[in-house]
């Protein structure tokens, strides 16, 4: 007889982040993407040159998971959601420490949608 039963499905989950600034950042629920924005984020790995697959990779998940955020130095810094000239100028006006926390903060997440749910540390997600 086959096991049927379905393995333990652990959530995704986004706590708000307090930056090394001061600020915060809120996320959306990683629960609430649709296969569409998963593969949209997985889609943002194909690109060539030296650090743009990364760069794109971090810049679409902000997009889509970026709920809110108070960024000390930067008062009324639109989310990157909103940032429709595809320029990154919001997390482009970013202080380097602060970026590297959001993108530290989204890594295990990521890690499962672009892994298809692996979290080894030899995965191939960027960091």
């Amino acid at each position: 007889m086959e096991d049927t039963e379905t393995p333990a499905y652990e959530p995704l989950r986004l706590e708000r982040l307090t930056l090394p600034s001061g600020g915060w950042v809120s996320f959306n629920d990683p629960e609430d993407l649709t296969g569409r924005d998963v593969r949209k984020i997985r889609k943002a790995l194909d690109a060539d040159g030296q650090g743009t697959a990364t760069n794109n990779f971090y810049e679409t998940a902000m997009v889509m998971l970026i709920a809110a955020w108070e960024i000390p130095y930067a008062p009324g810094l639109k989310l990157p959601c909103y940032d429709k000239s595809n320029k990154q100028e919001s997390t482009g006006s970013l202080k380097a420490r602060d970026l590297r926390a959001i993108e530290r903060h989204l890594s295990p997440v990521l890690a499962q949608l672009a892994g298809g749910g692996d979290t080894d540390e030899d995965d191939q997600t960027p960091r």
